[in-house]
C-alpha cells in the first residue's frame, strides 16, 4: 500500500520544517516506546519535533491499518448507509484521511483530540486534501477521559486510543463511543498480545449490550484464541526515502500489525464464512488456511486440487481474508471481503 499523495504531500509539508538528521533521535524514541506498548497519538508529544516524528513514522502505518480495515468493510458500511464519522482520539486525523479515502459517500467528519497541537497540525494538513469532509470537518480539543458528551454519527472510529487509557476510562470511553454511534463502531489497536486483550474485554462488553459483529469475526461465540495465542492482521506499506531514513530501515517497505472489530447496531444476514488468520501456506497441489470458522473453533484445512473451484480461489486469497463456505446464502446480505 502506498499512502495518498495528497497525504504524504501534507506529512512532508509539516516534516521539511526540520532536518531529518535532527528528527531521528525522537524517531527512535517513538519505536522503542511503541514496541513496548506505551505510545502512541494519544500520548503527549511534548513538542514540535516529536509531533513531527510521529507523522513521518507512525502516521503511515496508522493510516495503513485503517484504511486496510475500512477497504474490507466499506461496501458493508455504504450498505449501511454511513454518511457521517466520528473520530475520536483522532490525533492529526490519521483515521479520517482513511475514512474519506475509503468511504466516499461521507460527507460530515468530526473529530476530538486532547492535544490543542495536534489538532492545528491536523487542521493545517486537511487543507491539502481534495475531501470536502476532511476539509470542512469539525475538530474538538478535548479530553476523551474527561465529562464530554459525544454528538451522534453513523460511524465512530476509535484508533489506536483505547490500549492507552487506564481500564476505567477505557470502559467509559466504548460505552460513549458505542451510545452516539447510530450505525457502526470501528476499533483498531496495535495488533499485539496487549492490543488484542483490550479488544477482547470490548467484544465481550459490546456482545452482552446486544451489539452485532461485523468483522473480522465470523461468529458471536466465545473468542477461541487461546493462550499464547492473538488475532491480528498485517498491511504493508511502501516507505518513503525519509520514512527509510528515520526508521534506519534497509527494505523499501514497512508490515503494520493491527487488531480490530467492527460492532454495528442492527442485526444483519451475512453468508456462513471464515476468517483467514495466518498467510496462506502453499504446498505442492495444496493451499493450507488457518481459520476462524463461523461454529467458534479455529480450523487448518488444506485446500487441494481435486477441489477445483475452492482451490482456484484458495490460491488469490490473502491474511485477513474471509473465506466462504458452501451453504446457501440469504436472500439479502452484506458484502464482506
Amino acid at each position: 500500500m502506498n499512502l495518498p499523495a495528497e497525504l504524504q504531500q501534507a506529512i512532508e509539508g509539516q516534516v521539511s520544517r526540520f532536518n531529518p538528521s535532527d528528527l531521528k533521535p525522537f524517531c527512535d524514541e517513538l519505536s522503542t516506546a511503541y514496541r513496548q506498548g506505551v505510545a502512541g497519538h494519544h500520548s503527549p508529544l511534548r513538542s514540535d519535533a516529536y509531533r513531527c516524528a510521529y507523522l513521518a513514522t507512525r502516521m503511515p502505518a496508522t493510516y495503513g491499518a485503517v484504511s486496510s480495515v475500512l477497504s474490507r468493510v466499506g461496501q458493508s458500511l455504504s450498505t449501511l448507509g454511513v454518511e457521517s464519522v466520528l473520530d475520536l482520539g483522532a490525533g492529526p486525523g490519521t483515521a479520517s484521511w482513511a475514512a474519506a479515502s475509503q468511504l466516499p459517500g461521507v460527507a460530515k467528519m468530526t473529530l476530538f483530540e486532547r492535544d490543542a497541537s495536534l489538532v492545528s497540525v491536523g487542521k493545517a494538513m486537511a487543507q491539502v486534501s481534495s475531501s470536502t469532509a476532511l476539509l470542512e470537518a469539525t475538530w474538538m480539543a478535548a479530553d476523551l477521559s474527561s465529562e464530554i458528551a459525544l454528538p451522534p454519527h453513523d460511524l465512530v472510529l476509535c484508533s489506536y486510543v483505547l490500549s492507552e487509557l487506564s481500564e476505567n476510562s477505557r470502559a467509559a470511553v466504548v460505552e460513549k463511543a458505542w451510545a452516539s454511534a447510530t450505525k457502526s463502531l470501528l476499533i483498531i489497536e496495535p495488533g499485539t498480545p496487549v492490543g488484542f486483550g483490550v479488544l477482547r474485554q470490548i467484544r465481550d462488553r459490546l456482545l452482552a449490550k446486544g451489539a452485532s459483529l461485523l468483522a473480522p469475526c465470523p461468529h458471536a461465540l466465545v473468542c477461541p484464541m487461546t493462550g499464547s495465542d492473538w488475532c491480528h492482521f498485517s498491511v504493508r506499506l511502501e516507505r518513503s526515502k525519509l520514512h527509510r531514513y528515520l526508521k534506519s530501515g534497509t527494505q523499501g517497505y514497512e508490515d503494520e500489525k493491527y487488531s480490530y472489530l467492527v460492532f454495528v447496531k442492527s442485526p444483519f444476514p451475512r453468508p456462513a464464512y471464515s476468517r483467514i488468520l495466518r498467510h496462506p501456506q502453499y504446498a505442492p497441489g495444496s493451499v493450507d488456511l488457518t481459520l476462524c470458522t463461523d461454529i467458534g473453533v479455529t480450523a487448518h484445512v488444506a485446500i487441494g486440487k481435486n477441489q477445483r473451484d475452492a482451490f482456484k480461489r484458495a490460491r488469490k486469497v490473502e491474511w485477513g481474508d474471509a473465506w466462504f463456505v458452501d451453504r446457501p446464502k440469504p436472500a439479502k446480505e452484506i458484502d464482506l471481503k
